[in-house]
């Protein structure tokens, strides 16, 4: 090769060189950023997990805790409901009392609901009907703490061939609360989301209309909050989430500001809904909200904030990455927990953040898990009670359970892994 093309070779080596060396910069300082934001996160995988069954297989759970402290737990197995609780902060569980038998069709979304006031409790729960994905509301309730358990009624029992599910259930110190997607309509492109209300479980008030359309398979999340009852939940013209109110004593329910104005234009239901907590702090109250959009600039989950009992939303923030999803919200102390489940590089986390009442992150935490996880979490005493489904190399999937200890008081950022 001639001199002249020997030298004319140089400066394009020398360009190659130069963007390499850039490159190699950058990437480093990535590295670095992503480094130092995972020494921000507490990782739990010392944490000590305890399984309130056992290994037995799952399909489904609810929890809460009472005023007294108990946890309690209503998990479905597919053929069978039951009922255990905890009254020393998860330690030990009670032997797991029957509540029903027969075939359900409870899964992560559509899940078995459980709700105590005094000593009456209620699990409701979706019935396997003739179709895939097609059954009723079935009910089953308490009269002596969840020592035995007695079937109740439907409370749209008189027309048997309603399909009912999606189903929130809570309590307050006077009635017992029950919303749920309801396919009475028949249209196929959405459904009702319906509203009854019982003192004592057994009977229930003719069920209400509190939206003609919504979503057909999005999950429902419903607070108490000063004589009112708020759900959330997903429409059909957008996609948005949003919120509607019910006060006692009224007819009918007040229809509310979405959860962040996405306006998604979707064909569909994305399996996706979001959640709804109630903070105080000082004499401050703010109605915390995580939920779900498709659209595709804004995928994801997305957290929001209400100080006026969600006549509007200010936004916040994005929670997790790309594939963040389920979802759950808990507060203590004026502070904010959320738990999601997410995937990054092909690993399943199940992450938490908690949030001051400044609306500041305080601090992370994250677990490994070998797949899907539908994260719930509960508070409890100065602790987070965290429980997840997981598979075993046998594909049984079981009820866990850990407990992640809290600072409240702290301002400062910190983080975990379990």
């Amino acid at each position: 090769m001639p001199v002249k093309k020997k030298l004319s070779i140089f400066p394009a080596l020398i360009t190659v060189l130069v963007i390499c060396l850039l490159t190699y910069q950058f990437h480093d300082q990535l590295l670095g950023a992503l480094i130092t934001e995972r020494k921000g996160t507490t990782n739990l995988a010392h944490a000590v997990d305890k399984f309130p069954l056992g290994a037995k297989k799952i399909n489904s759970f609810d929890t809460t805790v009472d005023a007294k402290g108990r946890i309690h737990l209503a998990v479905d197995d597919g053929s069978a409901r039951y009922y255990l609780w905890s009254d020393d902060g998860g330690a030990l569980w009670a032997n797991p009392v029957h509540v029903s038998d027969g075939p359900s069709s409870s899964i992560p979304g559509n899940d078995v609901r459980f709700a105590v006031k005094d000593l009456r409790q209620v699990i409701v729960w979706k019935d396997k009907g003739e179709f895939p994905g097609w059954g009723r509301a079935q009910v089953a309730i308490s009269n002596d703490a969840g020592l035995h358990w007695q079937p109740g009624e439907n409370p749209v029992e008189k027309d048997s061939n309603f399909n009912q599910g999606y189903f929130s259930l809570l309590a307050d110190q006077n009635n017992f609360h029950l919303l749920w997607l309801d396919d009475r309509k028949e249209s196929g492109q959405d459904q009702q989301l319906r509203y009854s209300k019982s003192s004592n479980g057994l009977d229930w008030q003719e069920d209400t209309l509190v939206d003609n359309s919504v979503c057909t398979c999005c999950w429902l999340s419903a607070q108490n909050f000063e004589g009112k009852v708020f759900t959330l939940y997903r429409g059909t013209t957008p996609r948005d989430m949003q919120i509607a109110s019910f006060e006692t004593g009224s007819k009918n329910w007040k229809m509310m500001a979405r959860v962040g104005e996405f306006d998604w234009d979707f064909t569909g239901c994305p399996h996706q809904g979001g959640d709804l907590a109630v903070s105080e702090h000082n004499t401050t109250t703010i109605f915390h909200s995580v939920v779900f959009t498709g659209r595709s600039e804004m995928l994801g989950l997305h957290y929001f904030t209400s100080k006026n009992q969600g006549e509007s939303w200010q936004y916040r923030h994005p929670i997790g990455n790309t594939s963040a999803r389920y979802v759950d919200i808990a507060t203590l102390d004026g502070q904010a927990f959320i738990a999601w489940q997410e995937l990054f590089e092909q690993q399943y986390y199940i992450k938490i953040l908690q949030i001051n009442p400044e609306g500041d992150a305080s601090a992370h935490y994250q677990k490994q898990v070998p797949g899907n996880a539908y994260p719930r979490i509960v508070t409890h005493d100065n602790t987070l009670k965290l429980f997840w489904l997981e598979k075993d190399q046998s594909n049984l999937q079981s009820l866990q359970m850990t407990t992640i200890p809290t600072d409240t008081s702290s301002t400062s950022s910190s983080g975990i892994i379990l």
